[in-house]
């Protein structure tokens, strides 16, 4: 700006050949023209308090004056230029007129930079956030604080209708108040405010009575209440212009977003429609139609949708041999156990005593047998080898119930079902679960299929199914059998059927679940998806 100031007074004054500006402390600011040498000049700024003048050698005079901001000393001004001496004073007058007129342009200068900074204050609350309702909230309050306006709405367009999206000091507020419902009837009817609307009227009835201007928004308005005796400047009204024209866009884009891709789709469509010519339209409507057309006849795969677990194609039950009590049970549901391992064990303690009886009665049985044989008691000696062999078998008899009393596991496998650790202590009896075993290696997949599908699902055919477990896996399997049992389930009928996996997953385990989808066949796609409704419409038919 001091550039630009010098060369105006330079072309204001006639016949000056250089001129120069010097801050306070005497460094160069500002030179006329290029290339100037302005040491001279610059070294007679040096502790200028007035107009100075002296006189060169080559008829050339020097005139000096200070500068100030106010009554702040901010530097000088020199010029060389040929000065006769009735001009002293006209020149003089020139260089005093020159530096108001600076003042003048700094003090604009000054107020256009806080114009600025004020709409950046404004600019940059408004899009702090990332949701559009925050940001319009935020926008309206930093105008109101910043413009001094009583109160600032911010209006967008929601699918179609322009709704008010921010308040200024009020991040809530309901649309059914008169403040805004009448706004709003305005806005969507009029696109503004109109001098003689009932919001206006309403305004005026206020205490204290508001009036109201509307200014545009990319994708709205922002309306500003004042006292009518109030009403905001032309300078803030090209405040408010230039916020639109910064901010504008952000709120844009955030709107649309919220209002969902159905929405946005829609919109473009209609304006797609309203611009397109007929011979467009004519095109795009045939073309769409033959492409639906095509798509509806091209063949698809039917497939039926059911939930499906799987199970283990052997399951074995491993029940308690004897009643008893439970003496150790470590093994629990999930773990994967081996053939012959030891699942629990029974409390062995009253067959270890009648094992101790039995020993004890058969070598007393020996003993008289002994004493028969010496006596040559033919008859007494039948009986006692009769009583020695009865000792005998009930000896083998508790044996083997010793060597029961330790249950195993029959197969390979994983435990599906039984926990016993909190079991430990109470009385069993024979017959009892105890545990339930799986194969890991053979599983059999249980699909529950609706009594509306099951018309479709025949053996042999192939599907996949994805296990809540396995989410990004799609299992293949075939259908193997095809029950005509059925049972209940979410008051619906289901029928069973069965399928075999095919191929190896090792993360497998029974008891998982998930959704099977059965191909049925191809059908046209026409047929996929009227055959639904077709179906139920057919019913209700046949019910009247």
């Amino acid at each position: 700006m001091i550039q630009r100031w010098l060369g105006l007074l330079c072309q204001l004054l006639p016949g000056v050949s250089g001129a120069v500006v010097t801050r306070r402390d005497g460094s160069l600011w500002a030179s006329w023209p290029e290339g100037l040498e302005p040491e001279p000049l610059r070294a007679f700024c040096a502790q200028v308090e007035d107009v100075n003048s002296e006189a060169g050698n080559d008829g050339l005079t020097r005139l000096a004056m200070p500068l100030y901001s106010g009554k702040l000393h901010v530097g000088a001004v020199a010029v060389e230029l040929p000065l006769r001496a009735d001009q002293r004073s006209t020149t003089e007058l020139l260089l005093r007129w020159s530096q108001a007129w600076l003042e003048l342009l700094s003090e604009n200068l000054r107020e256009s930079q806080r114009g600025l900074e004020k709409v950046l204050r404004v600019v940059e609350q408004g899009s702090r956030f990332a949701s559009v309702s925050e940001n319009a909230t935020a926008l309206a309050t930093a105008l109101a604080e910043e413009m001094h306006v009583a109160r600032v709405l911010v209006a967008l367009h929601w699918r179609g209708k322009v709704r008010v999206a921010g308040v200024s000091g009020t991040p809530t507020f309901d649309h059914r108040s008169d403040m805004f419902a009448l706004l709003e009837k305005d806005l969507n009817s009029a696109h503004e405010i109109p001098s003689d609307s009932e919001y206006r009227r309403w305004l005026a009835t206020r205490n204290p009575p508001l009036d109201a201007i509307s200014l545009p928004l990319a994708d709205g308005c922002m309306v500003l209440l004042f006292p009518p005796e109030q009403p905001p400047s032309n300078a803030i009204k090209a405040q408010c212009r230039q916020i639109s024209r910064l901010i504008g866009p952000l709120l844009q884009s955030q709107n649309e977003a919220r209002q969902g891709f159905f929405w946005r789709w829609q919109t473009r469509f209609k304006k797609w429609c309203n611009e397109a010519s007929a011979r467009k339209k004519t095109l795009a409507f045939s073309a769409g139609a033959l492409l639906l057309l095509a798509f509806l006849c091209f063949p698809g795969t039917h497939r039926v949708t059911a939930n499906a677990a799987l199970e283990g194609k052997i399951q074995r039950a491993v029940v308690v041999p004897e009643d008893g009590y439970l003496q150790e049970a470590a093994i629990k549901a999930g773990e994967v156990i081996q053939a012959g391992q030891v699942l629990a064990q029974l409390d062995n303690k009253s067959i270890q005593l009648e094992i101790q009886r039995w020993q004890a009665e058969k070598q007393e049985y020996e003993r008289q047998y002994n004493r028969e044989l010496t006596a040559l008691n033919p008859v007494e000696m039948r009986i006692a080898k009769a009583k020695i062999a009865q000792a005998e078998a009930q000896l083998n008899l508790y044996r083997e119930r010793l060597q029961r009393v330790r249950i195993t596991s029959p197969i390979d496998g994983v435990i599906i079902k039984g926990d016993l650790s909190r079991a430990i202590g109470s009385p069993v009896q024979r017959g009892q679960v105890l545990y339930e075993i799986a194969p890991l290696d053979a599983f059999k997949l249980v699909i529950q299929v609706a009594q509306k599908n099951i018309r479709y699902v025949q053996e042999g055919q192939s599907g996949h199914v994805v296990l809540s477990a396995l989410p990004h896996d799609s299992i293949p399997f075939s259908v193997t059998s095809v029950a005509s049992v059925y049972s209940e389930r979410d008051k619906d009928i289901v029928y069973r059927v069965e399928a075999e996996i095919t191929g190896q997953f090792p993360s497998l385990r029974p008891g998982m679940s998930g959704y099977a989808k059965i191909e049925t066949g191809k059908k046209p796609y026409a047929w996929l998806v009227v055959h639904p409704l077709w179906d139920w419409l057919v019913l209700k038919l046949w019910r009247f």
